[in-house]
């Protein structure tokens, strides 16, 4: 189970250096926040937040219509024998984390 975590944990890292190094996001900021994926890698999900949060959809939209490319790069990047199929959530969490926070001052 430590050595899947490390794992997941450095394809998280590759996976946000080819976003900052490949894709054109200026107006926010895209933080990886956790990654689902089996031992083979056939496909990875990865939960991202976006500051400021209205700017969620477009960012989806924008990941999506790269996927491939970012996978690509990854299988390049991790000598991987196949290409995975990158699935995109947005995590949500933060927002409910403040919403509660909010809630909790009032």
């Amino acid at each position: 189970m430590k050595s899947e975590t490390k794992s997941n944990e450095t394809i998280q890292r590759d996976i946000a250096e080819i976003i900052v190094k490949e894709i054109p996001l200026h107006k926010y900021l895209i933080t990886l926040t956790q990654i689902n994926c089996p031992a083979n890698l056939s496909q990875i999900k990865i939960y991202f937040s976006i500051i400021p949060e209205n700017f969620s959809g477009t960012a989806l939209k924008i990941l999506k219509k790269e996927s491939k490319n970012i996978a690509q790069l990854l299988s390049k990047r991790r000598h991987l024998k196949r290409v995975p199929k990158l699935i995109w959530q947005i995590d949500k969490s933060h927002t409910k984390i403040f919403e509660i926070e909010k809630d909790l001052k009032e």
